[in-house]
């Protein structure tokens, strides 16, 4: 993950790139609910993220994602370590399979996403027992607010890619 300078320069841009979308979900958009849901960028970062590195350092990725949500999102930030770095595990092992492309982006960000609401939907409703139609009320409309910004999360972060790729001679 961090074998040069310039790979260290990338990783530090990747946090920053992220620390923005974090502070627009956390101090702008939660201002803004949509029937009730607000977006969730951080999954889409890392889903993003691994994507373009690949599997081993998505995962580390959304390690790292996963353990600042928990310390943020009230009630479920404990569900976020697990649920980021399994987002970045099989982001990267998809875009392994089907290429590096912002196709194989966005289709992770949707499964992503969908994967994530659901598994929210199931762990408060088993847990906090919260009627499943009142859930569903919140997490679909959540879920499109979400991915409204994939396009704009997939081209900050392949800025930062690109920027950081080594120069050919």
């Amino acid at each position: 993950m961090l074998r040069s300078r310039g790979s260290l320069m990338k990783w530090t841009l990747y946090a920053l790139a992220f620390f923005l979308l974090f502070f627009l979900e956390c101090c702008v958009f939660n201002r803004y609910p949509i029937s009730g849901g607000v977006p969730l960028l951080a999954p889409l970062a890392v889903v993003t993220v691994a994507c373009l590195e690949g599997s081993f350092s998505g995962s580390l990725f959304g390690l790292a994602v996963g353990i600042l949500c928990a310390l943020v999102y009230y009630r479920i930030g404990g569900v976020m370590i697990l649920a980021c770095t399994l987002l970045g595990v099989l982001a990267g092992a998809f875009a392994d399979k089907i290429g590096r492309t912002i196709v194989g982006v966005l289709v992770s960000d949707v499964v992503g996403v969908a994967l994530l609401e659901v598994f929210l939907v199931w762990l408060r409703h088993t847990f906090y027992l919260i009627e499943l139609d009142t859930l569903l009320a919140i997490a679909v409309p959540e879920g499109l607010y979400t991915l409204a910004f994939a396009l704009p999360s997939y081209l900050l972060f392949w800025l930062v890619h690109q920027k950081c790729q080594p120069k050919a001679d």
